[in-house]
């Protein structure tokens, strides 16, 4: 059974590592002054979600590590503080973090639209850098031509990237992502999306890390729902529910 206590000296797949690395991080940032959670607390917190994946006949299933196992995967990895690529951007900020000076332009124009907008949005040059990546992309807003057409769609799609890559880099401690799925719901309808997905095709989870709270939709920039597909989406949606 998924909950039973691990045999000793199981090898502890990756995802579960990430899952309970995952599962500190986030009591942390829930408690009001910022306490890490007792290895105790995380293990009930990870036996809950592990019965959640068997009530859900989830594929991969693992027995609920003990104490111990769950004491030594935390211990392995530092805690991270905060990066410097989460402070504040300014223009004075781009040449040490090796942002490209023809970016200068844009990287003002959402500068400007994150300070003035209401309530004022971050702006920071994690974000800036996802900026100067996706300005050339039609599709997040930009052009080819690297101008920013639509501000707060290209906000919206480089804090998606951003707010990834630094869940994925305190999760594994490492400066690397897999941007698979977010490349698809760049560049995909949502039908075609979920055919890719039934089709394997495409991934149904990056790196083993849910990112369930990292912001994936706004009401300006949400999936259309069946009555906005047009009947090609719709044909091909009615074929990945077949599936």
């Amino acid at each position: 059974m998924p909950n039973r206590i691990t045999p000793r000296g199981q090898n502890i797949p990756t995802w579960l590592k990430n899952r309970t690395r995952q599962i500190q991080l986030r009591m942390r940032d829930d408690h009001p002054k910022g306490r890490m959670p007792s290895t105790p607390q995380v293990r009930m917190k990870l036996a809950e979600y592990l019965h959640d994946r068997e009530m859900a006949n989830a594929t991969e299933l693992y027995p609920l590590p003990s104490v111990s196992a769950v004491y030594k995967m935390l211990k392995k990895t530092k805690v991270p503080t905060l990066d410097p690529l989460d402070s504040p951007w300014s223009l004075g900020q781009s040449g040490p973090n090796q942002l490209p000076d023809e970016a200068s332009g844009a990287l003002l124009k959402m500068w400007y639209w994150a300070i003035t907008s209401i309530p004022p949005q971050p702006f920071t040059i994690r974000i800036a850098r996802w900026v100067c990546k996706l300005r050339w992309v039609p599709e997040a807003g930009g052009s080819p031509h690297g101008e920013v057409i639509e501000p707060d769609l290209l906000y919206y799609r480089a804090v998606q990237y951003s707010g990834r890559e630094h869940k994925a880099e305190m999760i594994k401690g490492e400066k690397s992502m897999r941007s698979e799925i977010l490349d698809a719901q760049l560049m995909f309808s949502l039908p075609a999306m979920r055919l890719a997905q039934r089709l394997g095709f495409l991934e149904e989870e990056d790196d083993g890390i849910d990112y369930g709270d990292v912001i994936t939709a706004t009401p300006e920039h949400s999936s259309p729902g069946w009555e906005q597909l047009t009947p090609a989406e719709r044909e091909a949606q009615q074929l990945t529910d077949d599936l």
